[in-house]
């Protein structure tokens, strides 16, 4: 499968949470640029500079989309992403993608955890992998969609971090994926560097935010 997930962990206490919450700017800024991963953290000259090109295509295409004042706003965008992991050190670690093997570990996940908790695996899996909610200023509730033509960020509460931390150190990427094939030693390396960001993130009660593509 062809998707890209991105896996962003925040702490729930930080200003950068609160921000997200509160300011439309931000929240599209951060569903804008999530792509990016770790480099939104510790921005290299060459990624900033692509960034920022990206967010010139943004305003061309819409200026309104971050308000009356855009300049303002990524800047302080920016400010907080640096506060943030000034704040929480080795944050920038705790951010992977899933790469064109989500339905693969989806369908594995599922049957494995089906053998020890029949009936609610799917439902349990499907949060794990794709969230419980979204991020939005004013579509915080779960089950809620934004208007048409407006991104939300998806967001894997920290109650769901924790379980999903506890029914993936379960299984090594190697019981996942017992074939020796060159497709399951890619998906064994991608659930293996998911599972350790999930468990870290765990440990840290922290919530994912995230981003497909």
């Amino acid at each position: 499968m062809g998707v890209r997930i991105i896996y962003w962990a925040i702490p729930p206490q930080s200003g950068l949470y609160r921000s997200l919450q509160e300011d439309v700017a931000l929240n599209t800024l951060m569903s804008f640029l999530i792509s990016y991963g770790r480099e939104l953290y510790q921005p290299s000259v060459s990624s900033m500079s692509d960034m920022q090109e990206s967010i010139a295509s943004l305003l061309e295409y819409n200026p309104s989309a971050l308000g009356s004042k855009p300049a303002q706003s990524v800047n302080s965008f920016f400010s907080i992403l640096e506060k943030t992991c000034a704040d929480y050190p080795s944050i920038e670690k705790r951010v992977v993608a899933l790469e064109k093997c989500s339905l693969a570990i989806e369908t594995n996940l599922q049957q494995a955890l089906e053998k020890k908790r029949p009936g609610t695996a799917t439902k349990m899996v499907s949060k794990i992998m794709w969230g419980d909610g979204i991020l939005h200023p004013n579509w915080r509730r779960p089950g809620q969609n934004p208007p048409v033509g407006e991104s939300a960020l998806g967001l894997i509460s920290p109650s769901i971090v924790k379980e999903g931390a506890s029914v993936m150190a379960q299984w090594s990427s190697q019981q996942l994926f017992p074939n020796v094939s060159s497709q399951d030693s890619w998906h064994q390396d991608q659930y293996q560097r998911w599972q350790r960001v999930y468990l870290a993130a765990a440990g840290r009660e922290e919530a994912f935010i995230l981003g497909v593509s």
